[in-house]
């Protein structure tokens, strides 16, 4: 087993889940995290699509992960701004197409 542990897999059909982009977060302090996701709710980000790792599963038992998709690709960029402004380190990662 990896040092983050057993992944937590919630059960359940996932609809709209295309192709598209997710923001990868690493944020040093858990705060920052935090106010982050509140803001992001406020922009129209569904919780369903927030994953988070807390700093109780992080390596040093500190600082917090979010993995972010938006059902409009029009506000990763806005994300990703807000989010290095509360101190994030970012990372892009492509979904690739799953249509033949």
């Amino acid at each position: 087993m990896s040092q983050f542990g057993k992944p937590r897999v919630r059960a359940g059909l996932r609809e709209g889940e295309g192709p598209g982009s997710r923001l990868l977060a690493y944020f040093p302090d858990a705060a920052m995290g935090n106010s982050a996701i509140q803001f992001l709710l406020m922009l129209g980000v569904r919780s369903d699509q927030l994953g988070v790792t807390t700093p109780s599963r992080m390596p040093r038992g500190q600082g917090m992960l979010l993995s972010i998709a938006a059902a409009d690709p029009a506000l990763l960029p806005k994300i990703e701004d807000h989010c290095r402004r509360q101190g994030a380190h970012i990372h892009r990662e492509s979904r690739p197409s799953t249509e033949p």
